[in-house]
């Protein structure tokens, strides 16, 4: 069920008498609170996740660079858990970072069990002494959000920085931010209402 088809099953006629503000209003309660019911995929213990706006994103990859170097003490995007992807004919970047899934493919694809999901942030925490570069879990991720340290091999993947990434606290454009969990989705239902 997606938001589309709630807001189509709540019809408009349904309401008569209402106004298009409180119409407006009761949808966006009703929505918020099939968040909290884990219809849209909430996870339970996490209360921020990493939410990207492609439209803000202007390329300068400055959150590789702060990540990588958070991470690694080097300044190189190829050590960055977060990925600016170019589409150089449509002008377009788009980061690319961990999702933090309510049931990570990442998890399940994984035949040492190297990663594990931070129950506080939702972030993937990667056992190094059991990955053995694989590649699993970079084939099993829906996003495209793990990589491969260039040198060890391992897997590379957003830990949010322990609940405080750097990508979105030093994104200069907005593109990257790092919300409380229930206004996730609010611009898209802003965009419906």
């Amino acid at each position: 069920m997606n938001k589309l088809t709630v807001l189509q099953a709540v019809a408009p006629s349904a309401v008569y008498g209402l106004t298009i503000k409180v119409f407006k209003l009761l949808c966006q309660v009703f929505l918020f609170s099939l968040q909290k019911i884990h219809i849209f995929g909430q996870r339970s213990g996490i209360m921020k996740t990493l939410v990207v706006d492609p439209s803000k994103c202007s390329g300068c990859r400055i959150c590789e660079l702060w990540c990588s170097l958070g991470h690694e003490q080097v300044a190189n995007p190829a050590y960055s858990r977060v990925k600016i992807l170019r589409d150089h004919a449509r002008y377009l970047c788009q980061p690319v970072t961990c999702a933090q899934c309510a049931k990570p493919a990442c998890l399940d694809a994984c035949p040492k069990q190297a990663l594990q999901q931070d129950s506080q942030t939702g972030g993937i925490i990667v056992d190094y002494e059991k990955c053995i570069g694989c590649r699993k879990c970079l084939r099993a991720c829906p996003n495209a959000a793990i990589s491969f340290h260039p040198q060890t091999r391992k897997a590379l993947t957003c830990d949010t920085c322990g609940g405080n990434p750097v990508c979105a606290e030093k994104c200069p454009m907005g593109a990257i931010q790092y919300i409380d969990i229930a206004y996730a989705h609010r611009p898209a239902l802003e965009k419906m209402l």
